[in-house]
Protein backbone atom coordinates (compact mmCIF):
# COMPACT_ATOMS: atom_id res chain seq x y z
CA UNK A 1 0.00 0.00 0.00
CA UNK A 2 1.28 3.41 -0.93
CA UNK A 3 0.94 6.41 1.33
CA UNK A 4 0.35 9.74 -0.35
CA UNK A 5 1.24 12.63 1.95
CA UNK A 6 -0.16 16.11 1.47
CA UNK A 7 2.73 18.21 2.69
CA UNK A 8 1.68 21.48 4.25
CA UNK A 9 4.03 23.85 5.99
CA UNK A 10 5.12 21.36 8.66
CA UNK A 11 5.12 17.63 9.23
CA UNK A 12 2.69 17.86 12.15
CA UNK A 13 0.19 19.59 9.90
CA UNK A 14 0.49 17.07 7.11
CA UNK A 15 -2.53 15.08 6.00
CA UNK A 16 -2.01 11.55 4.77
CA UNK A 17 -4.06 9.50 2.35
CA UNK A 18 -4.04 5.72 2.32
CA UNK A 19 -4.54 4.36 -1.19
CA UNK A 20 -3.04 1.72 -3.47
CA UNK A 21 -2.53 2.28 -7.19
CA UNK A 22 -0.83 0.36 -9.97
CA UNK A 23 0.76 3.53 -11.37
CA UNK A 24 1.23 7.19 -10.30
CA UNK A 25 -1.91 9.29 -10.69
CA UNK A 26 -2.22 12.43 -12.75
CA UNK A 27 -3.28 15.57 -10.87
CA UNK A 28 -6.88 15.17 -12.11
CA UNK A 29 -7.01 11.49 -11.17
CA UNK A 30 -5.51 12.27 -7.78
CA UNK A 31 -8.23 14.83 -6.99
CA UNK A 32 -10.93 12.40 -8.12
CA UNK A 33 -9.53 9.66 -5.88
CA UNK A 34 -9.25 12.00 -2.88
CA UNK A 35 -12.97 12.74 -3.01
CA UNK A 36 -13.82 9.16 -2.00
CA UNK A 37 -10.79 8.38 0.16
CA UNK A 38 -10.40 8.56 3.92
CA UNK A 39 -7.96 11.31 4.89
CA UNK A 40 -5.57 10.64 7.76
CA UNK A 41 -4.97 13.84 9.70
CA UNK A 42 -4.23 12.57 13.19
CA UNK A 43 -5.75 14.65 16.00
CA UNK A 44 -5.79 18.30 14.86
CA UNK A 45 -7.61 19.66 17.90
CA UNK A 46 -6.34 21.61 20.93
CA UNK A 47 -2.68 21.99 19.96
CA UNK A 48 0.18 19.67 20.82
CA UNK A 49 -0.41 17.52 23.91
CA UNK A 50 1.98 15.24 25.79
CA UNK A 51 1.82 11.56 24.92
CA UNK A 52 1.74 9.73 28.26
CA UNK A 53 2.72 6.26 29.40
CA UNK A 54 -0.35 4.09 30.01
CA UNK A 55 0.04 3.90 33.80
CA UNK A 56 0.82 7.61 34.07
CA UNK A 57 -2.40 8.36 32.20
CA UNK A 58 -4.34 6.13 34.60
CA UNK A 59 -2.78 7.52 37.78
CA UNK A 60 -2.36 11.21 36.99
CA UNK A 61 -5.21 11.83 34.53
CA UNK A 62 -8.03 9.51 35.67
CA UNK A 63 -10.74 11.36 33.69
CA UNK A 64 -8.81 10.93 30.45
CA UNK A 65 -8.14 7.27 31.26
CA UNK A 66 -11.82 6.71 32.03
CA UNK A 67 -12.77 8.26 28.67
CA UNK A 68 -10.09 6.15 26.97
CA UNK A 69 -11.81 2.96 28.15
CA UNK A 70 -15.31 4.20 27.27
CA UNK A 71 -14.22 5.49 23.86
CA UNK A 72 -12.38 2.26 23.07
CA UNK A 73 -15.47 0.29 24.05
CA UNK A 74 -17.58 2.38 21.65
CA UNK A 75 -14.95 2.01 18.92
CA UNK A 76 -14.87 -1.78 19.27
CA UNK A 77 -18.67 -2.02 19.25
CA UNK A 78 -18.97 -0.54 15.74
CA UNK A 79 -20.26 -2.80 13.00
CA UNK A 80 -17.37 -4.72 11.47
CA UNK A 81 -18.42 -3.79 7.93
CA UNK A 82 -17.67 -0.10 8.56
CA UNK A 83 -14.28 0.89 7.13
CA UNK A 84 -13.72 3.16 10.17
CA UNK A 85 -14.53 0.46 12.73
CA UNK A 86 -11.92 -0.88 15.12
CA UNK A 87 -12.15 -4.22 13.31
CA UNK A 88 -11.39 -2.75 9.90
CA UNK A 89 -8.67 -0.32 11.02
CA UNK A 90 -6.93 -2.97 13.14
CA UNK A 91 -7.20 -5.21 10.09
CA UNK A 92 -5.01 -2.86 8.05
CA UNK A 93 -2.14 -4.06 10.21
CA UNK A 94 -3.02 -7.73 9.68
CA UNK A 95 -6.24 -9.71 9.56
CA UNK A 96 -8.82 -9.57 8.05
CA UNK A 97 -7.03 -9.79 4.68
CA UNK A 98 -9.65 -7.81 2.77
CA UNK A 99 -9.67 -4.58 0.78
CA UNK A 100 -9.78 -1.41 2.89
CA UNK A 101 -11.28 1.87 1.64
CA UNK A 102 -11.43 0.38 -1.86
CA UNK A 103 -7.71 -0.43 -1.96
CA UNK A 104 -6.45 -4.00 -2.15
CA UNK A 105 -3.23 -5.14 -0.52
CA UNK A 106 -0.08 -5.01 -2.60
CA UNK A 107 1.42 -7.81 -0.53
CA UNK A 108 -0.47 -10.81 -1.82
CA UNK A 109 -0.08 -14.33 -0.53
CA UNK A 110 3.69 -14.25 -1.01
CA UNK A 111 4.16 -10.73 0.33
CA UNK A 112 3.81 -9.50 3.90
CA UNK A 113 1.12 -11.96 4.95
CA UNK A 114 -1.60 -10.73 2.61
CA UNK A 115 -2.21 -7.55 4.64
CA UNK A 116 -1.03 -3.98 4.19
CA UNK A 117 1.67 -3.72 6.86
CA UNK A 118 5.17 -3.42 5.45
CA UNK A 119 6.93 -5.55 8.06
CA UNK A 120 10.54 -6.46 7.22
CA UNK A 121 10.69 -3.41 4.95
CA UNK A 122 12.49 -0.08 5.28
CA UNK A 123 9.08 1.49 4.60
CA UNK A 124 7.70 0.18 7.89
CA UNK A 125 8.33 3.26 10.09
CA UNK A 126 6.97 5.89 7.64
CA UNK A 127 4.05 3.51 6.97
CA UNK A 128 3.30 2.92 10.64
CA UNK A 129 3.20 6.61 11.59
CA UNK A 130 0.14 7.52 9.48
CA UNK A 131 -1.44 4.18 10.41
CA UNK A 132 -1.31 5.10 14.10
CA UNK A 133 -2.52 8.61 13.23
CA UNK A 134 -5.62 7.06 11.64
CA UNK A 135 -6.23 4.86 14.68
CA UNK A 136 -5.77 7.79 17.07
CA UNK A 137 -8.01 10.20 15.14
CA UNK A 138 -10.90 7.72 15.07
CA UNK A 139 -10.53 6.75 18.73
CA UNK A 140 -10.33 10.46 19.60
CA UNK A 141 -13.65 11.03 17.80
CA UNK A 142 -15.30 8.28 19.86
CA UNK A 143 -13.92 9.79 23.06
CA UNK A 144 -15.46 13.17 22.16
CA UNK A 145 -18.81 11.46 21.57
CA UNK A 146 -18.65 9.65 24.91
CA UNK A 147 -17.69 12.83 26.80
CA UNK A 148 -20.69 14.66 25.31
CA UNK A 149 -23.05 12.05 26.81
CA UNK A 150 -22.28 13.17 30.37
CA UNK A 151 -24.65 15.67 31.95
CA UNK A 152 -24.53 18.37 34.62
CA UNK A 153 -21.15 19.39 36.04
CA UNK A 154 -19.61 16.17 34.72
CA UNK A 155 -20.22 17.21 31.11
CA UNK A 156 -17.81 20.17 31.10
CA UNK A 157 -15.27 18.21 33.15
CA UNK A 158 -15.16 15.24 30.80
CA UNK A 159 -15.30 17.36 27.65
CA UNK A 160 -12.25 19.30 28.87
CA UNK A 161 -10.43 16.01 29.54
CA UNK A 162 -11.47 14.64 26.14
CA UNK A 163 -10.11 17.65 24.25
CA UNK A 164 -6.58 17.00 25.54
CA UNK A 165 -6.61 13.20 25.22
CA UNK A 166 -3.92 11.55 23.15
CA UNK A 167 -3.16 7.88 22.59
CA UNK A 168 -0.94 6.57 25.41
CA UNK A 169 1.97 4.18 25.02
CA UNK A 170 3.22 1.26 27.13
CA UNK A 171 6.80 1.50 28.39
CA UNK A 172 7.76 -2.18 28.45
CA UNK A 173 11.14 -1.29 30.00
CA UNK A 174 9.63 0.44 33.06
CA UNK A 175 10.65 -1.07 36.44
CA UNK A 176 8.34 -3.89 37.64
CA UNK A 177 5.58 -3.05 40.11
CA UNK A 178 3.42 -4.97 42.58
CA UNK A 179 0.43 -4.96 40.22
CA UNK A 180 2.38 -6.03 37.13
CA UNK A 181 2.84 -9.43 35.55
CA UNK A 182 4.48 -9.51 32.15
CA UNK A 183 2.51 -6.35 31.42
CA UNK A 184 0.34 -3.91 33.45
CA UNK A 185 -2.60 -5.37 35.36
CA UNK A 186 -4.91 -2.81 33.77
CA UNK A 187 -4.31 -4.64 30.47
CA UNK A 188 -4.42 -8.15 31.99
CA UNK A 189 -7.71 -7.81 33.91
CA UNK A 190 -10.81 -9.07 32.09
CA UNK A 191 -13.14 -6.58 33.80
CA UNK A 192 -12.73 -2.96 34.84
CA UNK A 193 -14.81 -0.33 36.61
CA UNK A 194 -15.59 2.96 34.85
CA UNK A 195 -17.67 6.08 35.41
CA UNK A 196 -20.40 6.33 32.78
CA UNK A 197 -23.11 8.95 32.10
CA UNK A 198 -25.48 6.69 34.09
CA UNK A 199 -23.14 6.00 37.01
CA UNK A 200 -20.32 3.64 37.90
CA UNK A 201 -20.33 0.32 36.05
CA UNK A 202 -18.17 -2.77 35.71
CA UNK A 203 -17.56 -3.60 32.05
CA UNK A 204 -15.48 -5.98 29.98
CA UNK A 205 -12.05 -4.35 29.84
CA UNK A 206 -11.59 -3.08 26.25
CA UNK A 207 -7.80 -3.17 26.80
CA UNK A 208 -8.00 -6.90 27.53
CA UNK A 209 -9.52 -8.26 24.31
CA UNK A 210 -11.64 -7.72 21.22
CA UNK A 211 -14.84 -9.76 20.75
CA UNK A 212 -15.59 -10.50 17.09
CA UNK A 213 -19.20 -9.83 16.07
CA UNK A 214 -19.69 -12.02 14.22
CA UNK A 215 -16.74 -14.40 14.40
CA UNK A 216 -15.28 -15.21 11.00
CA UNK A 217 -13.14 -18.33 10.78
CA UNK A 218 -11.11 -16.68 7.99
CA UNK A 219 -9.91 -14.05 10.48
CA UNK A 220 -8.25 -16.65 12.67
CA UNK A 221 -4.84 -18.22 12.36
CA UNK A 222 -6.49 -21.34 13.76
CA UNK A 223 -10.14 -22.33 13.41
CA UNK A 224 -11.72 -21.35 16.79
CA UNK A 225 -14.35 -24.11 16.47
CA UNK A 226 -11.89 -26.89 15.60
CA UNK A 227 -10.51 -29.46 18.03
CA UNK A 228 -7.19 -27.59 18.19
CA UNK A 229 -6.42 -26.24 21.65
CA UNK A 230 -3.64 -23.88 22.63
CA UNK A 231 -1.61 -24.60 25.72
CA UNK A 232 -2.65 -22.37 28.65
CA UNK A 233 -0.37 -19.51 29.61
CA UNK A 234 1.59 -19.88 32.83
CA UNK A 235 0.15 -17.53 35.45
CA UNK A 236 3.22 -17.42 37.68
CA UNK A 237 5.07 -14.39 36.31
Amino acid sequence: MKVLQLLGGALLGASTIYQAHAAPLSETEHLEKRAGTIAVTGVPNNGVQARLELRVLQQQHPDQFNLYLLGLQDFKNMTQSDSLSYYQIAGIHGRPYIAWDGATSAGGAGGYGGGYCTHTSNLFLPWHRPYLALYEQQLYAHIQTVAARFTGSDKARYQAAAANWRLPYWDWAAPPCSTCKAYPALVANQYTTVNTPTGQQTILNPLFRYDFHPISVSDMVYNPVSTFKMAPFCDSY
